[in-house]
């Protein structure tokens, strides 16, 4: 039996991180088809130590010192993700309101709910207005304040260790089918 839901942020409470960011790459005059594939590298690999963007995201390190480890694609890349861009992905993400009327709709059922995600310290308050208000959700597992992040399988288990469930009893939700495979194992 379900007796816990848990949501990942971006692409699940938010409208798709796929189409913000080619939004914001195209009103930044940057060339997606230059920088995106390093990116989505950075990104969206498995956890590793020294990878400047998974510091980024388990809090190790500040977007300005994320930026300076880039390099030349730097610039580019805060043109598209740092919060205080004029036309970053931010400008393009919105809250998807039936997303979180599911998660409304899931607590009325006296389930558990709650979040997995990987994050950035800067982007917090950005983060909060996609789950406002945040007390809906039981348990928060955020990678920035965590210091772990998906697809590592420790930020799943600590998602379980604070929330008191066994994997069996949860289900995820989840844009990255890699992400939502790694939660399965």
């Amino acid at each position: 039996m379900i007796r816990a839901v848990f949501f990942d942020v971006g692409g699940v409470l938010t409208t798709p991180v796929n189409t913000a960011i080619p939004d914001a790459a195209k009103h930044s005059n940057v060339d997606l088809a230059a920088v995106g594939p390093t990116m989505r590298q950075m990104f969206t690999v498995d956890d590793t130590a020294d990878n400047p963007s998974h510091r980024l995201e388990r809090g190790e390190i500040t977007f300005d010192e994320f930026l300076a480890e880039t390099g030349e694609i730097g610039q580019e890349i805060r043109k598209l993700l740092h919060h205080e861009a004029p036309n970053s992905m931010f400008r393009f993400m919105h809250r998807h309101d039936e997303m979180n009327a599911f998660v409304d709709e899931v607590r009325a059922t006296g389930r558990h709910v709650g979040l997995i995600s990987n994050v950035v310290a800067e982007w917090l308050p950005t983060w909060s207005v996609y789950v406002d208000p945040i007390e809906r959700f039981d348990t928060v597992v955020f990678s920035c304040k965590a210091g772990l992040r998906k697809p590592g399988e420790a930020i799943f288990v600590k998602a379980l260790e604070l929330s008191g469930f066994a994997p069996n009893e949860v289900l995820y939700l989840d844009d990255g089918p890699h992400m939502v495979d790694v939660a399965r194992r």
